[in-house]
Parts: structure tokens; sequence; C-alpha cells
């Protein structure tokens, strides 16, 4: 995978439910690829689509999604597929690892000490969910207006959906694995510095809630 945009509708806590969309940008590792193996977990596939029309030849079995292209891909050839989704995310078995929802906050741990294999990023969007698999993120996370989502990487902008909901773009400009991307939704503010490093200014942004600002 080159590249994951998760976009993800994270307002709903007390249901503990997302849905939203992730378009998976890959490059095929073997010549005349026609299928597009991916891993996600206990979640609903509501629908797929390649090159912007829905597709149906896919199955899925709770733990692996697996596309069936129209069209054969040549080797080294880009290409991509967006898979629509939705339900309640797990934890893992040993309460360690998966994704969680309390009180006010949302939030992903990447690593489940229990299931095998390890990795937790198929929990909440569909991916390859292999340590040495590296790719580069795009992030949209909705949240009501009294919350924000906090995610790996930069927060690119934020904009207003009406006047209740709130889109939060983070992009991520080195590759990473999938049980190392983030998420946390909750009653966030960022507290701002800088860092003059020998190799120039680094800034700094740490999010908490209201009441641990001044801390």
């Amino acid at each position: 995978v080159q590249n994951y945009k998760i976009n993800l509708n994270i307002v709903n806590l007390v249901s503990q439910h997302i849905e939203g969309f992730t378009e998976v940008v890959f490059t095929a590792k073997a010549d005349q690829l026609q299928y597009v193996p991916l891993d996600l977990l206990a979640l609903n596939v509501d629908s797929v689509y390649y090159q912007g029309s829905k597709i149906t030849s896919f199955t899925y079995n709770d733990t692996l999604l697996n596309i069936q292209l129209p069209t054969p891909i040549a080797l080294s050839a880009t290409d991509s597929v967006k898979i629509f989704y939705s339900g309640n995310p797990v934890i893992d078995p040993s309460t360690w690892g998966g994704f969680y929802f309390s009180g006010e906050y949302a939030y992903n741990l990447g690593v489940g000490f229990e299931d095998d294999p390890h990795n937790y990023g198929r929990v909440w969007f569909p991916c390859i969910d292999d340590f040495v698999d590296k790719a580069y993120y795009d992030l949209s996370i909705v949240t009501d207006t009294g919350k924000m989502a906090v995610c790996g990487g930069t927060l690119a902008d934020s904009s207003m959906i009406g006047t209740n909901y709130v889109n939060w773009h983070w992009t991520l400009e080195d590759p990473i694995s999938t049980y190392l991307v983030s998420v946390a939704v909750g009653p966030y503010v960022a507290y701002t510095d800088t860092f003059n490093g020998m190799l120039g200014t680094i800034p700094i942004e740490i999010y908490v809630p209201a009441t641990h600002l001044s801390n």
C-alpha cells in the first residue's frame, strides 16, 4: 500500500459506532494482479468502489476482505479501491489493543496483546495489517463541535460541516506501519510550544483536556 485515505465519522460515542470509508492506494507486486486482500476485523462492509464504480465482486468473512478486480493489474501499476464500512469496532481479549470508547473520549490502541497477529490497524480501517508494509496517511475525522480529533502527523486543516460537526484533516508524510496509526477524539485543547534544535525550530503540540492545560 502506498497511501491510506481514512475518512471516518466518530460522533456517536454513546453507541460506540464508527462509519465512513477508506481509500487504499496500492502498487501491484505481482503481474496480472486479480485480487486485493485486505484485513478488516468484525465491521460491516457497506460497499466497495473501484475507479469510481460500485462493484460487488468481493467476499468478507469478518476477518479478510477479498476484492476481485474487474481487470487484472500489471506489475508495478498503481491503483486504488474505496471501501465504505461501519459498525462497532472491537477490543483485544486482553483489554489492551483495539478501539475504545470512554465517556467523552474515543481512541485506538494499535497493538493487541492476545490476538494474532498483534497488529491492530484492522479494527478501524481496511488495510494490509503487516508491520513490514508501510504507507503514507491522510485522515479526515468528523466530530461534533465540542470535540476534536487528534491523529498522528500534522493537522492540515479543520472545517465546519453545518453547525454541529467539524472535519479534522491530518496528514502523515512519513511512511509507517498500520499499528502505529492513531486517532483520539475528545474535548481536547492544544498546548503549543517550540524547540530550537540544531537543525532548526521544531513545533510542539500537546493535546489535553482543558482542565489539564495549566499542567
